[in-house]
């Protein structure tokens, strides 16, 4: 069957995209043969007054490229030869005798952009899923067929190096805004309007958009060699304050748009070919195409190995808690336009929860995320309530209040005698084991944990995890539920830590006892930046809260003994009031640029400050500390796979993508490396860096996490 289909209308041809046995369209090296001898067929054609490119699929116009062919580029010669044949076939476009639309219903990335790009005019629907943009430095490469030259021409300078370094995606009313289409249609009448612009543009009305007027700052820097100088500047500073330089893709996306802006089109080309062929075959792309199969894998897994999808929906959800995490989570479920009743036990307890929750939206509608009708509809499916009156109704009820195990034990048996026997009841807790708090409950089958990450609207990741007596169908049905708020669910065992903590607090623990013996915060901190942690070990314990890590550190020891004792100082802080952000002291004192090292740290915790000696020891002290207890983990059936590990990693902790993950890092260094490192630092550290069984089995077979090939 053809992708390609040439359907000629009354004064105008239309060419549909429509991959078969496939959800979306990608330009796949036979999609791009098809399309070739579609547009040579088109030249010739006398007849031939206006083009029209559609798509047959809902919600998606091009996805872009097949990234399975971007995986499979062997040489960097092969990837130059692949991105110069695509920008030979999309100009084919532009050269077409006749006005050229593309009809943007759904997703435009990527190739699918820049084929909308080689064409004279773009009408965008503003359905939902409409997005248009350039994401290829998300996966360590660089727009290849021709973005790199189109769009900042199409939308000025600024906003093109903004579109493609931030691979910033846009709704059909933004892309209008800043001038990427010329008309933004109501999806409802989307296909004849977008019919009526071809007609409009064939008999020459001027229906194209003027080019979106900038102001004389942005004509001025676009016009002159030492504005545009200074564009880019500005441009590479922002990057490397993004990325510290860990990312190539989009350092090489700049000099290729600065190169591009400068030539003529067909030497732009070349060097954008050239450009991606090199950043293909890099270890970062292939960590970071990696975690995207990774990604891809996790959405199409329903939480029980070998069972799909089934039960109901959840339809109606409530929330017990309206504290930080009890809000975000009541508002990210109202955000999904599901009604949700949010409980407290007073009024002056809800009120915080309901105003965060609204001036989230509101934060929303003033950036332009969110029309005002949006917010309003959004909005009316938060119930604030201080009783259970209407949560008989409710499919499943998420826990969010203390973590003290005869609260969460009070609270089950409490809840329900207010729910009806087949909702799910669904724990927030970080560290509890899900068996402790269902033991006792009517329905253990009905208990699952549901562990939400702070800020809730922003971490992606969410652990499901069922305990032995919970039902395949709950764990079913609370994956579901998961993906429907936008999450991606990693199901982990129940047990202390589950695995996120688990990993996280050794990691932290081995940065407190640095400390302890005299290491700099704030150089500990840069260290791990440098490695690519979003942030250092100790402006994360400081953003969670230092009262929450001593908790779980004490879980954590209770559970594994001495390899897992806390660092004296995490009861220090605690002691001394120094809870972290919240308290407004922690290790850090300040915000923003005045953020500083508080100047009495040291002496009220009593250690001497000194030079670090050996800065790589201090970070495979950190490092290693987490893979040791990674494997661990899989080797206890913690989490399924090293996949499951590094994506809960990645998305739990900001673990650096590039890097693709912490197995998939280790596996660079090979687990008999691994084993001898670890051995070296057991001799002065002590059994936290024997290493795991797991890891001396995987030396003595020289068996890496990820198998080869």
């Amino acid at each position: 069957m053809e992708t390609i289909r040439i359907i000629d209308h009354d004064g105008f041809t239309e060419l549909c995209f429509d991959l078969p046995e496939s959800r979306v369209n990608t330009l796949a090296a036979r999609v791009l043969d098809e399309v070739e001898r579609a547009l040579t067929e088109l030249a010739r054609r006398p007849d031939l007054r206006g083009l029209l490119v559609t798509s047959a699929k809902p919600g998606c116009f091009i996805a872009g490229a097949d990234i399975h062919e971007i995986e499979q580029i062997a040489d960097a010669a092969t990837g130059a030869r692949l991105a110069a044949r695509g920008q030979a076939i999309l100009q084919g476009f532009a050269e077409l005798p006749c006005p050229t639309v593309a009809a943007i219903d759904g997703a435009a990335l990527g190739g699918g952009c820049e084929l909308a790009l080689a064409c004279d005019w773009r009408v965008a629907s503003d359905g939902p899923k409409t997005r248009i943009g350039l994401p290829e430095v998300q996966l360590g490469i660089l727009p290849g067929f021709g973005g790199c030259y189109r769009m900042p021409r199409r939308v000025g300078l600024e906003q093109g190096l903004a579109m493609i370094l931030g691979a910033k995606l846009l709704d059909g009313r933004h892309a209008l805004k800043v001038g990427l289409v010329d008309g933004c249609i109501p999806q409802a009448i989307f296909r004849v309007e977008a019919e009526r612009f071809l007609r409009a543009c064939i008999q020459g009305v001027g229906k194209q958009r003027p080019p979106r007027k900038r102001s004389l700052r942005a004509r001025l820097l676009e016009a002159l060699p030492l504005g545009r100088k200074l564009v880019f500047a500005q441009a590479r500073k922002g990057v490397m304050a993004k990325t510290h330089g860990h990312y190539p893709a989009a350092l090489r996306a700049l000099a290729v748009v600065e190169a591009a802006w400068s030539n003529p089109r067909p030497r732009a080309f070349e060097i954008e070919a050239h450009a991606l062929g090199e950043l293909a075959v890099s270890p970062e792309c292939r960590a970071l195409v990696a975690l995207y199969f990774g990604a891809e894998q996790l959405k199409r897994e329903s939480g029980v190995p070998g069972v799909a999808p089934t039960g109901r929906p959840v339809a109606r959800a409530g929330v017990l808690g309206a504290g930080v995490m009890g809000g975000g989570i009541a508002q990210l479920i109202a955000d999904r336009e599901i009604t949700v009743r949010m409980k407290d036990l007073e009024p002056r307890l809800v009120a915080p929860g309901v105003a965060a929750a609204h001036t989230l939206w509101r934060t929303a509608i003033d950036h332009h995320r969110l029309e005002p009708r949006d917010y309003r509809r959004r909005a009316a499916c938060l119930t604030p309530t201080t009783t259970y009156h209407g949560f008989r109704h409710l499919d499943l009820v998420v826990e969010a209040v203390v973590e003290r195990l005869g609260v969460k034990r009070a609270l089950l048996a409490e809840v329900e005698r207010e729910i009806r026997d087949d909702a799910i009841f669904a724990t927030n807790t970080s560290s509890l084991p899900i068996h402790e708090i269902a033991a006792g409950a009517a329905y253990p089958e009905r208990v699952i944990g549901l562990h939400f990450f702070n800020p809730v609207r922003r971490m992606v990741l969410v652990e499901v995890i069922p305990s032995q007596a919970t039902s395949a169908a709950t764990t079913l049905a609370t994956v579901a539920f998961a993906k429907r708020l936008g999450k991606v669910p990693v199901v982990v065992a129940d047990q202390p830590g589950f695995l996120v903590n688990r990993l996280l607090l050794p990691y932290l623990n081995e940065a407190a006892l640095l400390l302890e013996e005299g290491s700099d915060v704030a150089t500990l901190d840069a260290l791990m930046v440098e490695f690519g942690m979003p942030m250092g070990p100790f402006t994360l314990m400081d953003a969670v809260g230092l009262d929450i890590c001593q908790e779980v550190a004490g879980v954590l020891h209770g559970a594994f003994g001495e390899r897992m004792r806390p660092s004296a100082i995490l009861a220090r802080m605690v002691e001394t009031g120094r809870l972290g952000d919240k308290a407004g002291r922690g290790f850090y004192r300040g915000k923003g640029k005045k953020r500083r090292v508080d100047d009495t740290l040291y002496h009220d915790l009593g250690t001497r400050q000194r030079e670090i000696g050996n800065r790589a020891a201090a970070v495979d002290r950190m490092v290693l500390a987490m893979v040791n207890e990674a494997a661990r983990c899989l080797a206890e059936g913690v989490v399924a796979s090293p996949l499951h590990l590094d994506m809960a990693m990645v998305l739990g902790t900001g673990f650096p993508p590039f890097r693709g993950g912490l197995l998939r890092d280790a596996d660079r260094r090979g687990a008999q490396a691994l084993c001898d490192r670890l051995a070296v630092l057991a001799q002065p550290h002590g059994e936290r860096f024997t290493p795991a069984p797991l890891l001396i089995e995987m030396a003595a077979a020289a068996r890496p996490f990820y198998p080869v090939g």
